[in-house]
């Protein structure tokens, strides 16, 4: 991150990360929370809290969260695995191939990926004789794949380290940036770095989740500390005529609850897709710079959040015996927002190593794995990662029997069948 713009978030000034500019209007103030991914390993363990404030700029249509956490401060230890869900395996295995077609990739290019997790992804490319390199910032997860024998390059992606990678590998055929985009404070300086690794013959790929899920699908469990921006087809477009790239595709793709792929070309390089103007407009017509449709999506969250709140209440009444599945992210944010207590979410079931033992602050609810909350005997299950529900609905059907019932919480509470 750029100096100016880390003093800039911690003097708490209120600007847009993108354009700059301060024409930001708060859609949603979720007081102070902690980090989703921050979980200690003892139930009496201490963790800190931070504003958690969702805004949308209304210049170039980002959206942004405005505390001051440090980019180290969130990833420097990371638990989440990508490897662990079949379905992004899947997801991950059926994109490799694609791009091994459509650019007739061979041994002679290079594949970088910017924020590489485990390798769960490069490994597919690199099983068909593809060069790889991935750059990941988290220690424990970066090494992880290097064991596993993908070169793994353990440092935050930015103008910097794209050219050290350019000095020691040259441009790359591919680059990837899946799900990373969110999670970069500097945008800008990241975009410097694409820039700098791109050749005529360079294709990026980026997929994030686009900001109209909030605004129209009410996944507002995806705001948290870690996802400092939320992309639209407009804030991407723009941000690509910054840097001297241009957007030349969008695909629509249903990973996240509805994931935007952006395909990015050196500049005037080939010809824009019309799909890409149809998206923007299309935002613009759901309301991505209206205020009104901004004041409706704030009111759905406060009513979602009531609605939750009155749910649980009504199942400890009835003496049912509530647990979460799949400690993600999204599952802090709808405790800590909804202030559940332990009372009425006895524990939650991770089959990832990385957070198995540890607690869900503030309410220090325990991550167990499955035989731990056999003994439990739940009676109800929330399916805490509903973009896979129906992956984890069959894992609960066969540990657990018909008998229990499954959950989601997210656009609204809906029984999975």
């Amino acid at each position: 991150m750029s100096i100016n713009l880390e003093n800039r978030l911690k003097r708490g000034e209120d600007f847009c990360r993108q354009c700059l500019t301060p024409n930001l209007r708060e859609v949603y103030n979720f007081g102070n929370m902690p980090r989703a991914n921050e979980l200690p390993y003892t139930q009496d363990g201490k963790v800190d809290s931070y504003p958690l404030d969702f805004k949308i700029c209304l210049n170039c249509g980002l959206g942004q969260v405005g505390e001051p956490v440090m980019a180290h401060e969130l990833f420097d230890d990371y638990r989440y695995l990508s490897s662990t869900s079949s379905t992004w395996n899947k997801h991950a295995s059926d994109y490799a191939n694609r791009m091994i077609s459509d650019l007739k990739l061979t041994s002679k290019d290079y594949v970088l990926e910017i924020a590489s997790n485990d390798g769960y992804l490069l490994r597919f490319f690199q099983d068909k004789g593809i060069n790889c390199i991935g750059v990941e910032p988290s220690k424990n997860v970066s090494s992880i794949a290097n064991n596993n024998g993908i070169k793994t390059i353990t440092k935050f992606f930015g103008l910097q380290t794209a050219k050290e990678i350019f000095e020691e590998f040259g441009i790359p055929r591919l680059i990837i940036a899946n799900n990373v985009l969110a999670h970069v404070p500097d945008i800008n300086d990241f975009f410097q770095g694409l820039k700098t690794l791109l050749g005529e013959m360079t294709l990026v790929t980026i997929e994030n989740p686009s900001i109209l899920n909030i605004l129209v699908k009410n996944q507002f469990d995806t705001i948290y500390h870690e996802h400092f921006s939320y992309l639209s087809a407009n804030s991407v477009s723009k941000l690509a005529e910054q840097h001297d790239m241009t957007l030349v595709l969008i695909e629509e793709i249903e990973t996240h609850g509805g994931t935007n792929r952006y395909f990015l070309r050196a500049k005037n390089q080939v010809i824009v897709d019309e799909k890409v103007k149809n998206i923007i407009n299309e935002e613009e017509k759901l309301g991505l710079f209206d205020d009104k449709s901004w004041d409706s999506a704030s009111k759905r969250i406060d009513e979602t959040i009531k609605s939750i709140k009155e749910w649980l209440s009504s199942k400890y009444l009835s003496n049912n015996k509530v647990i979460g599945f799949a400690a993600a992210a999204k599952c802090s944010t709808i405790i800590n927002s909804t202030k559940i207590d332990i009372k009425h979410l006895a524990a939650i079931i991770d089959n990832g190593d990385e957070k198995k033992g540890r607690f869900i602050p503030e309410p220090m609810i325990p991550i167990i794995d499955i035989a731990q909350a056999k003994r439990i005997y739940p009676s109800d299950i929330i399916i805490f990662s509903w973009n896979i529900a129906q992956e984890i609905k069959t894992i609960i059907d066969v540990e657990f029997g018909k008998a229990v019932k499954c959950w989601v919480l997210i656009p609204e509470i809906k029984q999975v069948d």
